[in-house]
């Protein structure tokens, strides 16, 4: 017998149909009752495990950035200064000479030079140790602007991870929720049918089946191997609360964080260029050898060997502008560090206290759920026992609020995982080994 209470104005009263359509539906709820039994009674508890971010390969970054940074160190050192230079002449008249008398020995037919100079101040020796600094540096830079690049999509990865843990978990409870609406949809329509009264529960299973049709279209479905692997299982997982070191944390942000590591490499960078930035750089001081080879028509060739330098100073001096420029460019660097690092721990805190909001929502769904898996196990006795018959709408709504408890904690669950997540992604933490501290929630 099939007992539904329905409110008409001010009064209730409860309704009672027989017939063929009345006996199908008390099968449909024998066999959910049946399933249901099974499926809680059954239920597989697990440990909320947090989602790791799985690290991601550097070897190959490193190994080139490596080899490009020593390139570079051993393309500079080669750098000594060295120059050699020569030229070549051919006198089109070999009488011609360098004084009137034409002197038979400063006539020459061809004159071949070489020469020999150290440019010092444009060789590897002038300030060689930040020079070298500045390359490595610089390749540093490089690197993790490079590195930040790669991790975009290893986020992306553990999102989808955390998504498809909790999809995995939800399915089933979320079909079995479908289920029982299709039965109390039925219930409904025929109470309505036979009574032709108000029935607003109807609308409200209408709306209820609307809700798990398109959870379950969000989650895309499973695949076969997800599918038989969930199948007729219900995953009761047990909850911890979660605290987080925020003062490990954050002394941790400082070291980790790639973007603060990229403006800190960026203002080293500048002091080390405001370092080579000097009026020495501007100058050239050469000192050089010089063979010069005369080949002449009527006498022996002869050779001459020169030493001497040549040198240029510039009568300006810009190096002090430009210094004060790389002062000011690693003061406004220093600035957007500062802002970072203020926008990273006050998102940081903003996550810190939403996780906390989170655990006291799970411990209070978690304490209400074992709440309902009693209230259920003590109903079932006394539905047993009943010896006029019971509502088996209500029996099944009860049914429906411990599934609903399920599918509350899941997606808290979910919520506080991918907030996690959150707070590694801005601090830069990926080990949160000593920083997260779980405890269990007492019943």
């Amino acid at each position: 017998m099939l007992h539904a209470q329905t409110t008409v104005q001010d009064y209730s009263k409860t309704i009672k149909y027989q017939g063929l359509g009345n006996d199908s539906i008390l099968a449909a709820f024998s066999e959910r009752f049946v399933i249901l039994d099974s499926l809680i009674n059954s239920a597989i508890t697990v440990e909320d495990e947090l989602a790791g971010v799985p690290s991601f390969s550097t070897h190959r970054l490193d190994s080139l950035y490596d080899a490009k940074k020593s390139q570079e160190s051993r393309a500079f050192k080669r750098k000594s200064g060295l120059e050699l230079t020569g030229q070549a002449y051919q006198r089109l008249d070999n009488t011609l000479g360098f004084d009137e008398d034409n002197d038979q020995y400063s006539s020459y037919s061809t004159k071949i030079q070489a020469e020999l100079g150290w440019n010092f101040f444009n060789s590897s020796f002038l300030q060689r140790k930040s020079e070298l600094k500045l390359i490595g540096l610089t390749n540093r830079h490089e690197y993790l602007q490079q590195q930040k690049e790669l991790s975009f999509p290893v986020w992306d990865e553990t999102v989808d991870r955390i998504e498809r843990k909790y999809d995995r978990l939800a399915v089933v409870v979320l079909q079995e929720q479908l289920r029982n609406a299709e039965v109390l949809g039925m219930a409904y329509q025929f109470v309505l049918e036979q009574d032709r009264t108000g029935n607003e529960k109807l609308l409200d299973v209408m709306n209820d089946r609307m809700r798990l049709e398109h959870a379950l279209a969000q989650m895309g479905g499973l695949d076969q191997a997800e599918e038989q692997a969930v199948k007729g299982i219900i995953k009761n997982i047990h909850p911890v609360v979660i605290k987080v070191d925020s003062t490990q944390l954050f002394n941790l942000m400082y070291e980790n964080n790639v973007d603060l590591q990229i403006l800190r490499t960026s203002e080293e960078m500048l002091e080390t260029r405001k370092r080579l930035t000097n009026y020495a750089h501007e100058m050239r001081l050469t000192p050089f050898v010089r063979v010069s080879h005369y080949l002449r028509s009527h006498l022996p060739s002869s050779t001459n060997v020169e030493v001497g330098a040549r040198f240029t100073l510039p009568l300006y001096d810009d190096s002090s502008a430009k210094r004060k420029a790389l002062q000011t460019q690693q003061v406004l660097t220093g600035l957007d560090r500062q802002h970072v690092s203020e926008r990273i721990l006050e998102k940081s805190r903003r996550i810190i206290r939403q996780i906390d909001r989170l655990n006291d929502a799970i411990t209070a769904e978690h304490r209400h759920r074992v709440q309902l898996y009693r209230f259920i196990a003590i109903r079932k006795d006394a539905y047993l026992k009943s010896l006029n018959g019971y509502n088996h709408i209500a029996r099944l709504e009860e049914y429906n609020e411990y599934l609903k408890s399920l599918e509350r904690m899941i997606g808290l669950l979910r919520i506080r995982s991918l907030s996690i997540l959150d707070l590694q992604k801005a601090t830069g933490c990926t080990e949160l080994t000593g920083i997260i501290l779980t405890k269990e929630i007492s019943e």
